[in-house]
């Protein structure tokens, strides 16, 4: 090895300083709390059940846990439902609700005589599975007016960490719920 004199080494380090500030400001880089890191390498925890029986929604479900990790709670709001809209297809699927509209107020109140017409009240035999399809519509209703349609068309909404988490235990929840008695 060379001998480097204590004027070269500075100047090296100074020409290594200025090539690694060069490439530092050639990129851009993102910080992640460690608290949220788990969520963003593996963004599908606790939802591979769900993905299997719905995968269309596995896109939704990653971004939104990418956003929420990197503190776009807003975002990671707007994933969540619109990883909701499988669960709507495949309930007015076996209700054998037609899309008539796209908007899920068409859907919902669409699906109670559905429920009605395919899973009548006075049978006994009914009671479970029109509980079930009861409360998805109650639930799917309760998220399209507390978060989808402020989410969807209220631009000035803004969501915090901690609503942001809410929602996607709610929906994740909801989701695998759903995912015992249904499947794409």
């Amino acid at each position: 090895m060379t001998d480097i004199k204590c004027r070269d080494f500075y100047h090296l380090m100074e020409e290594l300083k200025l090539r690694i500030e060069d490439e530092l400001q050639s990129q851009l880089f993102l910080w992640v709390p460690i608290s949220r890191s788990g969520i963003y390498s593996n963004p599908l925890t606790s939802l591979e059940e769900v993905v299997a029986k719905f995968p269309s929604a596995r896109r939704e479900l990653e971004e939104s846990g990418k956003c929420y990790a990197v503190g776009r709670f807003t975002a990671s709001v707007f994933h969540q439902m619109r990883a909701l809209e499988p669960f709507l297809a495949v309930i007015s699927r076996e209700l054998g609700v037609v899309k008539h509209s796209p908007t899920w107020a068409a859907y919902l109140s669409a699906f109670s005589p559905a429920i009605e017409a395919k899973y009548p009240g006075k049978i006994p035999a009914n009671t479970e599975i029109r509980n079930f399809y009861s409360g998805a519509t109650g639930y799917l209703s309760g998220m399209k007016n507390a978060f989808r349609n402020p989410t969807m068309h209220d631009v000035d909404i803004v969501y915090t960490e901690e609503e942001a988490r809410d929602v996607r235990n709610a929906v994740g929840a909801f989701m695998r719920h759903l995912a015992t008695k249904l499947k794409e």
